[in-house]
């Protein structure tokens, strides 16, 4: 991903970025990772922010991967394609 020049992101949203990211790739815990990420370093204020947009991404990735159950009326589970899911 290439910084942009004209926009400082916050340490907030760039660490729910590397947690979100290193979830994904690496089927790691969330948890795990956004403690190691925060560590000591990280303010009270920043701490608090990637740990929303990280379990509240991760939250509404849950109930999207839902939804097509739901409208479907199908059975939770029955699908079994993986590009669904």
């Amino acid at each position: 991903m290439f910084p942009c020049p004209l926009v400082r992101i916050s340490q907030a949203r760039t660490i729910a970025f590397d947690v979100l990211r290193r979830v994904e790739t690496q089927s790691a815990f969330a948890d795990e990772v956004l403690r190691a990420e925060l560590g000591s370093n990280a303010r009270t204020e920043d701490a608090g922010l990637a740990t929303e947009l990280t379990l509240g991404v991760l939250r509404w990735q849950r109930l999207f991967g839902h939804l097509p159950t739901l409208v479907s009326g199908a059975r939770a589970g029955s699908c079994r394609s993986p590009r669904i899911r």
